[in-house]
């Protein structure tokens, strides 16, 4: 998404990997992984550490303009943000918050966007498709279930789109949490990581922020794909890395396991799936500062799915190269495939993004 103040020059391998090492660090610091190990589907966020990283970081605000307290830089910087908090596992709001929460309140100068940036305030969004609202005064009174709604029982509020009088354009609404008329359950997941709940909402009332475009609204949704991507392959990436090291300890036969030409080969295959899912996220990511969102909606559909699939392929057979301690709650592989199954299901799952892409490719050859 062109922003017309991106002024910071593309970021080249040696820069992505300096970048990485430094958000990896400052990650490993506030969220390291032997405590991420011990969460539930019922832990709460720690809002003290997700404070320091933002503190640290500032992640929630790097394509934010100026004047809304960002950096204005482009979009190959968050993805190298979110790809070293994927492999770090980090627990907490960073890519949806960054991707989509903080441009759209953003988009509104919503007063509460500055403690939002710098942590102390949590924001889950919901799109609203299946809310209904009536009018009423400086805002709605909402109904309706949301089935998953990220972090919706640690946020201080919900954000959510409605839709407008205007056919192009996207009603911002607000409501504090927790509020009258508003269940939320936490819900257990696959993914201890990724916290999420039921919002059930019944007459909430909802204060109107602003109206935001559906077309922006579609350009955040395409690069949060593209930055979901990166967390997937960040996190395969620290699997495979684990799978090869564990390759050279363990022993069969006398000798490590990774000296076995069929070992090897495997190796070899999970890094070439993985580096090829890198590559169609890059290619995808440094077009977007030449083009609009809409132009890369194909080519992050394609990053999307890759990253995915070469994410489940690679925590999979990572588990299995693992051998017996791979299955076990004691080790960390585990972590990483969950969070690899989690991640397919993000937009629909595979399948709805393969659909996607086939009416896209469809529709461009007419």
């Amino acid at each position: 998404m062109s922003t017309g103040q991106l002024v910071a020059p593309r970021l080249g391998r040696s820069d992505r990997a300096e970048l990485a090492e430094g958000v990896a660090a400052a990650c490993a610091k506030w969220f390291p992984l032997p405590v991420t190990k011990e969460r539930t589907s019922d832990s709460p966020l720690d809002r003290a550490a997700w404070a320091g990283l933002c503190r640290e970081l500032s992640p929630l605000g790097l394509r934010l303009p100026v004047e809304r307290g960002g950096a204005a830089l482009p979009l190959a910087y968050l993805a190298v943000v979110s790809e070293a908090a994927g492999a770090a596992l980090v627990p907490a709001p960073l890519t949806t918050g960054a991707a989509i929460t903080a441009p759209l309140l953003a988009a509104v100068d919503a007063e509460i966007l500055p403690s939002f940036l710098d942590g102390s305030a949590i924001v889950s969004t919901h799109d609203g498709r299946s809310l209904t609202s009536c009018e009423a005064v400086d805002g709605w009174r909402v109904s309706g279930s949301v089935s998953l709604v990220e972090w919706a029982c640690d946020a201080d509020g919900l954000l959510v789109t409605l839709d407008s009088a205007e056919e192009d354009w996207l009603e911002l609404g607000w409501t504090p949490l927790p509020v009258g008329g508003a269940q939320l359950e936490r819900l257990g997941r696959v993914d201890a990581t990724r916290s999420a709940a039921r919002v059930t909402l019944t007459e909430v009332p909802v204060t109107r922020l602003g109206r935001v475009s559906k077309r922006f609204v579609a350009q955040l949704r395409t690069e949060a794909m593209l930055l979901c991507a990166a967390e997937a392959i960040g996190a395969s990436t620290a699997m495979l890395t684990q799978t090869i090291e564990y390759a050279k300890l363990r022993t069969q036969f006398g000798h490590p396991i990774g000296s076995f030409q069929a070992v090897q080969h495997r190796l070899a295959d999970l890094h070439g799936e993985l580096e090829s899912a890198r590559a169609a996220l890059w290619a995808a990511v440094d077009s977007d500062a030449d083009a609009d969102a809409t132009d890369i909606e194909p080519a992050a559909l394609v990053a999307s799915i890759r990253a995915s699939q070469a994410a489940e392929l690679v925590g999979r057979e990572g588990l299995h190269l693992h051998g017996g301690i791979g299955f076990t709650w004691e080790h960390d592989a585990h972590l990483y495939f969950k969070r690899a199954l989690s991640g397919a299901q993000d937009f629909g799952g595979i399948p709805a993004r393969l659909r996607a892409l086939a009416d896209l490719l469809a529709a461009s050859s007419i």
